[in-house]
């Protein structure tokens, strides 16, 4: 099918980008490697700031120069604006990029991480929505997150469903675990905060409680410095818990081929598709987790479930263990199941990404 991209003057993505890493800025990245390869189309990218340490102050600046600069990117003839919005209160400053995007005639695609605006109506959002215009196109990360944009936001009209599994580097496809006389290993990896990893002093003393036998290794950067305080306490009294710290690159790897069992009690309330979830599958790693955005949507794959605070957290590490243990072959089998999922699942959001950008 031949793209429509070069029919277009100009391409504007606009968004977080690395640095710093984080999922949003991931997804931004391997979206404009990809239409480069797709289509040869290179995208003029206006980087909105995803730091939360940045001060308000240095966003500022840097949205002045993205506006400054958007109408000379977008021209007056065809063109495009991909952006992926903010979940909060930014959108205010995404507002003035869609309204100079129609003020260019430009088409409009809508990217979707966060559900903030999700869990209740935001006027902001209704205001932006309404900018973008009936002929915008929103892409979002699951059904639930579509039927929740229209049925809260009617001048949402096309809704284009792309898991961020599509956004995803196999080129060092590895495999966890999977050694019988290893101990069983669960991990977590994400930012040790209250909302992300504050059920897991619970979990652990419950699981020493049970007398399961496995260890914890809880790998991610520190946000609270009250929780790490009784982490590492309890690393003290629990021999079987590890803390890593930060890992990225081929440390991140290793980490979650170390693990039997990925653990991710979360209670962020803006909380999406986490991509370490997909990266955990990859690896051949089943998960646990909490119920939020639309992770449900994860658990059609082999091993993957999810649970109910923190005591549903350990009878679910308990019933994989036990299956570990009673029945290797089992285990084993399913792990393989679960990453043959991840690679067809992987394969057939690329063939809906690949069809979003040649429709552009």
């Amino acid at each position: 099918m031949p793209s429509k991209v070069t029919q277009f003057s100009r391409f504007v993505l606009v968004g977080p980008f690395p640095d710093p890493v984080n999922g949003v800025s991931l997804v931004n990245q391997a979206l404009s490697r990809r239409l480069v390869t797709l289509t040869g189309c290179v995208a003029s990218t206006r980087k909105t700031s995803s730091n939360l340490k940045q001060k308000h102050l240095g966003k500022f600046a840097r949205f002045i120069a993205n506006i400054l600069l958007l109408p000379f990117s977008l021209g007056r003839h065809q063109s495009v604006m991909y952006i992926s919005i903010a979940g909060g209160v930014y959108q205010g400053l995404d507002v003035f990029y869609l309204f100079f995007a129609r003020l260019c005639r430009a088409r409009i695609y809508v990217h979707h991480h966060s559900f903030n605006y999700l869990n209740r109506k935001s006027p902001l959002s209704a205001l932006l929505f309404r900018i973008c215009g009936p002929r915008s196109q929103h892409v979002v990360l699951g059904e639930r997150m579509a039927f929740l944009l229209r049925d809260l936001y009617p001048e949402v009209q096309e809704t284009h469903v792309l898991s961020n599994v599509a956004f995803m580097n196999v080129s060092e496809f590895a495999e966890g675990a999977s050694a019988k006389d290893e101990v069983f290993t669960v991990g977590f990896l994400s930012n040790v905060c209250r909302e992300k990893g504050g059920d897991l002093v619970e979990i652990i003393k419950l699981a020493s409680e049970r007398d399961i036998p496995v260890r914890f290794k809880i790998a991610g950067p520190v946000v609270d410095a009250s929780l790490e305080a009784e982490l590492i306490e309890l690393s003290k009294l629990h021999r079987n818990v590890e803390l890593i710290g930060p890992v990225y690159g081929d440390q991140k790897s290793d980490f979650l081929n170390s693990l039997n069992l990925f653990i991710f009690p979360t209670k962020y309330h803006n909380e999406a598709e986490p991509l370490v979830l997909w990266e955990a599958m990859k690896a051949g790693v089943p998960f646990l987790s909490y119920d939020r955005g639309v992770i449900a949507e994860l658990t059609e794959a082999p091993m993957c479930e999810i649970v109910k605070g923190a005591s549903g957290m350990v009878s679910g590490i308990e019933q994989v263990h036990t299956l570990f243990v009673d029945d290797f072959e089992a285990y084993d089998h399913q792990r393989q199941d679960l990453s043959d999922f991840f690679m067809k699942k992987r394969e057939a959001c690329m063939i809906t990404l690949d069809h979003l950008l040649l429709e552009l």
